[in-house]
């Protein structure tokens, strides 16, 4: 609801806005009004054993590699699904992140630049994502310039890649509340707080207790 409340707001500060360039009105009185600001839901990185246990039920998943990349390297889901086999340095172990893809109403998927510019850049690929990502490669039945393709070799869309998420996470018994994007802020809370560039590695290497 506060998200319409917020759109119809910018659609009437836009219009007064033109009308106030054509003499229209003698001022735009939406900027007396403050828009309302959306209630940001809470991040909910996944524990380590989490971590683990959702790899493991994934590991036969032919997007297995997908939750790899993510966890492994933070790439926000747009970046992945516009990920090319170009952008995968395999001498040096890096990603170079340059595209993202988003769905936009009326145009359908879009491959455009990043969120911004500094989400242009290039990523470390541990050497375990980088082992995922070449068996993936060797075993792809697909021909496609995308790492992460449908069987027609076209990339996946948002929506699919969030019900296939959300039914790993129940197959998992893991929250239905955990987003796609809290990979993102998992791989942040590894290696951040404990500055350890290889925390992914130690969890899904060392035997489960």
């Amino acid at each position: 609801m506060v998200v319409t409340v917020k759109y119809i707001h910018t659609v009437f500060h836009r219009c007064l806005s033109q009308a106030l360039k054509w003499g229209l009105v003698t001022g735009n009185v939406a900027d007396s009004v403050d828009a309302p600001t959306p209630d940001k839901k809470p991040v909910e990185p996944l524990t380590q054993p989490q971590v683990r246990h959702f790899l493991e039920v994934a590991e036969q998943d032919r997007l297995y590699p997908f939750y790899v990349v993510a966890l492994g390297c933070g790439l926000r889901k747009g970046e992945l699904l516009a990920l090319t086999w170009d952008c995968i340095d395999w001498h040096n172990r890096l990603i170079h992140v340059k595209r993202s893809l988003q769905a936009l109403k009326g145009k359908g998927l879009v491959v455009g630049e990043p969120k911004s510019q500094s989400s242009r850049r290039v990523v470390a690929m541990p050497e375990f994502v980088q082992r995922v990502l070449a068996d993936h490669m060797v075993n792809k039945t697909v021909e496609s310039e995308y790492v992460f393709c449908t069987s027609k070799g076209t990339p996946f869309g948002p929506r699919n890649i969030i019900r296939h998420f959300k039914g790993v996470l129940k197959k998992a018994g893991l929250p239905a509340t955990i987003r796609i994007h809290d990979l993102r802020h998992t791989f942040i809370s590894f290696m951040f707080p404990q500055k350890m560039s290889n925390q992914l590695l130690v969890i899904l290497a060392s035997p489960p207790p």
